[in-house]
């Protein structure tokens, strides 16, 4: 009972003790941008929305399935255009806020590279579907020469996906 007493006497003395208020100036109301800065703004708006546009286009432009080697020259000089204006349009935002168009940019590296990333994981698991079929098929030896020239095949490709994990290291 002792020590419920004792805990009410604290609060009573917290109670009395005069609260201590910071000295705080009233808010003043925000003043509205100057012209200058609404057209900072403004052309800042533009070049996100020209970067975003950028992007989209880059992301289009990794859905192609065209071989590099099967690449016209036109379809290479739009992958380059396509490149150059991303860079110019992250340009562009950093010069009126910095860092922004870096971070733009490298949010987009992050995000191709987990697709990347995905696409080669789901493809590595197809290849070992494949490997396991051909090895059932190996073990009945019906007609298992193009059976080999298939396993070369995927061996191939199983390397290549191997070196796209690594980060295109050769070994």
């Amino acid at each position: 009972m002792k020590v419920r007493n004792k805990e009410l006497v604290q609060k009573e003395i917290k109670r009395e003790q005069p609260m201590i208020v910071p000295n705080v100036k009233p808010q003043e109301e925000p003043t509205p941008p100057t012209e200058e800065a609404s057209k900072l703004l403004a052309q800042l708006s533009v070049y996100k929305q020209n970067l975003v546009g950028t992007m989209k286009e880059f992301n289009r432009l990794l859905s192609i399935r065209t071989l590099a080697e099967n690449k016209s020259i036109n379809e290479k000089d739009n992958e380059q255009s396509i490149v150059n204006k991303l860079a110019q349009a992250a340009l562009s935002v950093e010069q009126l806020s910095p860092k922004e168009g870096l971070l733009a940019l490298c949010i987009l590296a992050i995000r191709q590279s987990l697709s990347l990333r995905d696409a080669g994981n789901e493809m590595a698991y197809k290849i070992s579907q494949l490997e396991e079929k051909i090895k059932t098929l190996e073990s009945n030896p019906v007609n298992a020469e193009p059976i080999k020239d298939v396993k070369k095949q995927m061996m191939e490709i199983s390397d290549v996906l191997k070196k796209l994990a690594q980060g295109g290291k050769n070994e």
